[in-house]
């Protein structure tokens, strides 16, 4: 894992467009390297005990070889103080054993690959639009655009129907809600929470004049 420290939150998407993202198409055409190597990249600048943004990129396989190979990089990146510091934090071990050992379930496989799959799709969503795509578009239009869009028409193509998809989202909904708990504190979880409880009763109200009108 290498970790690198930005001056702000903002300065993380910067450094995904100038150097993450570039850098795995630098690797994968790289002589000196095989292909059994694969990054991912996390964003952390939303936790507020950071004093500024920070990126973890996790490479899996030859980590020597590609710390080796971009290390030069990463100490411009310092120099021009683009990169306030950079350190390699822990050798990558391999994906499924790490995952296998965080995640509980029959599905080791699938938390190991979704961070890679993530970053890869990441990658080609920045190479597509100048800035940052809102979860959803604050406009008028009887469905907005944005990237929640992506997170349907993925489980689209996966064939998951209105119950899995409706599933999966309130199990992603609990794991932010716990998150922002941990990092926030429980009265921001319960601000959220009520949010929560408030767009739900207002559907409820849709359905029930629906059903008045039929």
């Amino acid at each position: 894992m290498v970790v690198f420290s930005v001056p702000t939150a903002d300065d993380e998407v910067r450094l995904l467009r100038e150097y993450v993202f570039p850098a795995m198409d630098r690797l994968d055409d790289s002589a000196e390297l095989s292909a059994d190597h694969r990054i991912r990249a996390f964003r952390y600048g939303a936790d507020p005990d950071l004093p500024g943004g920070e990126i973890r990129m996790a490479i899996e396989g030859e980590f020597e070889t590609v710390v080796d190979h971009e290390r030069d990089r990463w100490n411009d990146l310092r120099e021009s103080s683009f990169v306030d510091s950079w350190c390699v934090e822990a050798q990558e071990t391999d994906a499924k054993s790490i995952a296998a050992d965080r995640f509980a379930g029959d599905r080791p496989d699938v938390a190991a690959h979704a961070p890679f799959l993530a970053t890869s799709a990441a990658k080609e969503w920045y190479e597509t639009f100048d800035g940052p795509v809102p979860a959803v578009a604050d406009d008028d239009a009887a469905v907005s655009a944005g990237w929640w869009m992506f997170v349907h028409l993925f489980a689209n193509i996966q064939g998951a129907d209105w119950d899995d998809e409706i599933d999966a989202l309130l199990v992603g909904i609990e794991n932010r809600l716990r998150s922002l708990e941990a990092y926030q504190g429980p009265d921001s979880a319960r601000e959220r929470l009520d949010d929560i409880r408030e767009r739900v009763d207002s559907f409820e109200t849709m359905l029930d004049a629906s059903d008045s009108a039929v």
